[in-house]
């Protein structure tokens, strides 16, 4: 506590080497919200104490402390060795799952196996052998040049950032921070689908209270920007229900029609909302592919390795979470892709083209 105490006053900071708990004898590394967890227990006397006098109210202070510190010494040698028995069976848990696994994949895939060590320990690409420079790259991670790198999230925001206020056409010119918004705005939708796909497990109610108020919150604050943005928005909005905020619109530039966008003013947010949709239908594929192959991979494996009823149950849970995790990369792609159609994206577009949910399915994996 006193290293916490000093570090929040600047001008004790050339003492800090006398006072640092790293060079104090039988100390070791510790956290300052570690410390704060004693409040809890504290808190507890607020309702007496503020009728006390100030000597009575100290002197139950300090009671309250000694009582808290006898109870966590008295039970911290349980509590360890509790931990670690729980930390022990887990330990030999995962090892004997990971042993498991390895013979496995060393029976049925040795090749692969074989080939896995050589990357490993050649810590190299093995379709390249060095990076251009020369240097050695993890095997674990993408490596792309200018020409192949795939479009990113992050990539469609930096060159839209670099292009905002400085478009040639004064009536499809960006605003400040309309690049902002348009990225907060995609967030808050995915968010809604997060409510909705939580509403649909029928969760803990105060789980899901918290979780709708924040989305509240956050919808509020869009559209409180977007009605500084565009004044004439205002009477078009409709009142949104704090219960049930994941139904309310965002009032994206897609949810509006061309000669609409056009009257409000709504092109430039309209450009910038296109092109980081278009990112995030590329993800939503690869999203996609990735739940497709991860599945296949799994349901081969319990075709092969699962034996019993109890383990075939667990099996078919999990494969039935993933089957869920293809139809939520499926809609998001579907969502999409109809706000870029409702943008002027060609309804028959080669790169972006209609998914069925009978047709998410694929090899692989």
């Amino acid at each position: 506590m006193r290293e916490m105490g000093i570090l929040s006053h600047w001008r004790h900071l050339s003492n800090i080497w006398m006072q640092s708990n790293h060079l104090m004898m039988r100390v070791l590394l510790t956290t300052g919200e570690l410390i704060e967890t004693g409040w809890a227990e504290h808190n507890l006397t607020a309702g007496s104490t503020k009728e006390m006098n100030d000597g009575h109210r100290h002197d139950v202070i300090d009671g309250t402390c000694d009582h808290w510190n006898w109870e966590k010494t008295i039970r911290l040698a349980k509590m360890l060795q509790h931990l670690y028995r729980v930390g022990e069976t887990e330990r030999r848990n995962r090892t004997a799952f990971f042993e498991e696994l390895h013979e496995t994949l060393r029976s049925h895939h040795p090749l692969d196996i074989l080939t896995w060590e050589k990357m490993w320990a050649d810590k190299i690409m093995t379709m390249k052998s060095k990076s251009a420079d020369g240097k050695i790259v993890s095997v674990f991670e993408n490596h792309y040049s200018s020409t192949t790198a795939p479009p990113t999230h992050s990539a469609a925001y930096s060159k839209l950032r670099a292009q905002e206020n400085r478009m040639e056409n004064v009536t499809t010119a960006t605003h400040e921070n309309d690049l902002s918004f348009i990225t907060d705005a995609l967030r808050v939708e995915n968010e809604k689908e997060k409510v909705k796909a939580m509403v649909a497990l029928s969760p803990d109610e105060d789980t899901l209270r918290s979780m709708r108020q924040s989305l509240y919150i956050e919808i509020e604050g869009l559209r409180t920007r977007l009605m500084q943005r565009v004044p004439s928005l205002e009477n078009r909005m409709k009142k949104m229900d704090p219960d049930k905020p994941e139904d309310a619109a965002v009032y994206f530039p897609s949810e509006f029609g061309l000669v609409e966008r056009c009257a409000l003013k709504l092109e430039a947010l309209a450009q910038l909302e296109y092109e980081l949709r278009e990112v995030e239908a590329l993800a939503a594929l690869d999203e996609l592919r990735t739940a497709i192959r991860t599945l296949n991979w799994n349901l081969r494996t319990k075709q092969t390795n699962i034996h019993g009823i109890q383990a075939n149950t667990r099996a078919a849970k999990f494969l039935k979470a993933l089957s869920n995790s293809i139809q939520a990369a499926g809609d998001k792609y579907r969502r999409i892709r109809s706000a870029l159609v409702a943008l002027g994206m060609p309804e028959d577009d080669s790169t972006f083209q209609p998914l069925h949910r009978n047709e998410q399915h694929g090899r692989g994996g």
